[in-house]
């Protein structure tokens, strides 16, 4: 395990810095406040096992792959600079900074979860997933700044949770969503007591101005589905006319 702590009365954090190596054998870095992994000096791209904590990561025009040792991590952190990020591996990175980085993103494998900020494009490979939630059992909004893309044999993890007459659900929110076929949505209800019907959930906010492409291979318009005894209509035309909403109906 490698950690970069943060400086006190605003002194300087520990620094990372990253050299001349393709990949590193699976370790744990944590960065903590003003802690600060650099790779400025990589020379293409760089392998880490996992990811987490607070600190700040400057990629500079380098990529980024994280996740071969398969942890499920949180980075409350900023991601910066230009380059691209990987997620790799079967755990769950669950992102809730505010990330600036000029780079797409790739979840290869496992989950991206969180309730952060990812600024560019991100696109889910087959066996990957998206799910706001993670591995918790509290609903998150995890914001993509532009597309988002499910390939085929990828999914939306998404979760429903409260009782009563405050229910919440997570929310993937990305302008223009792109689903291939073949793509699966996988719905987790832990919501307690009777929902009341006509209750909706939007829980894939398109902020484009143009209609989702495609549709979840199990989810297509109009289908009903049932979660622990609760029915559950989906459509691609809820929100403000172009969102995937989920309404409880009898």
């Amino acid at each position: 395990m490698v950690t970069a702590l943060g400086g006190s009365n605003g002194g300087f954090g520990g620094l990372l810095q990253m050299e001349e190596t393709d990949d590193l054998p699976v370790p744990q870095f944590r960065l903590f406040g003003n802690g600060t992994m650099d790779l400025s000096k990589v020379k293409n791209s760089l392998s880490i096992g996992s990811l987490a904590g607070d600190g700040v990561v400057n990629l500079a025009g380098h990529d980024l792959r994280i996740g071969g040792n398969n942890l499920d991590t949180t980075f409350a952190g900023a991601i910066s600079g230009e380059g691209n990020l990987t997620k790799e591996g079967t755990g769950t990175l669950s992102i809730n900074g505010l990330n600036s980085y000029s780079g797409s993103t790739t979840v290869s494998a496992g989950v991206l979860a969180g309730n952060g900020t990812v600024p560019g494009k991100v696109t889910a490979a087959s066996g990957a997933s998206l799910g706001p939630a993670g591995v918790g059992n509290r609903v998150a909004t995890l914001t993509i700044k532009k597309s988002v893309s499910f390939q085929t044999g990828s999914s939306y993890q998404c979760l429903l949770a409260g009782q009563g007459r405050s229910p919440k659900s997570d929310q993937l929110i990305a302008r223009g969503v792109t689903i291939a076929s073949g793509a699966e949505f996988m719905l987790n209800s832990q919501l307690k007591g009777n929902l009341l019907p006509g209750t909706s959930f939007t829980v894939l906010n398109n902020t484009a101005g143009t209609a989702i492409s495609g549709a979840f291979s199990n989810l297509p318009e109009g289908a009903i589905l049932t979660v622990n005894g609760a029915n559950f209509q989906a459509t691609y035309e809820g929100g403000d006319g172009n969102d995937l909403s989920l309404t409880a109906v009898p």
